[in-house]
């Protein structure tokens, strides 16, 4: 048991670096306003820090569901609220291999 939490207590000490470096990286850069033809969208601003910006989960299209399913990318429905862009939206879901033939090939 002792083995144990002195193996236990090695690997968070060797964690800790990692665990004190993660953050959110629109965390620490300044909020950025833009407007688009669809409306307003508050980005991330890291000019300061490694000069870039950045706008992340903007939609570009209208969901593809129902009569839209299968067609070309509509442009989606404007908004006039400011649209928070600062992380990423839900990833796709998907299972296994985008291009494969399956999981575990």
């Amino acid at each position: 048991m002792a083995y144990f939490l002195r193996l236990a207590a090695a690997c968070i000490a060797m964690s800790l670096p990692f665990v004190a470096t993660a953050h959110d990286s629109g965390a620490d850069a300044r909020a950025v306003e833009r407007q688009t033809r669809f409306g307003p969208v508050v980005g991330s601003d890291h000019s300061a820090t490694d000069g870039t910006y950045a706008w992340k989960g903007v939609p570009f299209a209208s969901a593809p569901v129902g009569d839209l399913r299968w067609r070309a990318p509509v442009d989606p429905v404007p908004w006039t609220k400011p649209r928070a862009a600062r992380t990423f939206g839900i990833a796709c879901v998907q299972y296994g291999r985008i291009y494969g033939p399956g999981s575990n090939n």
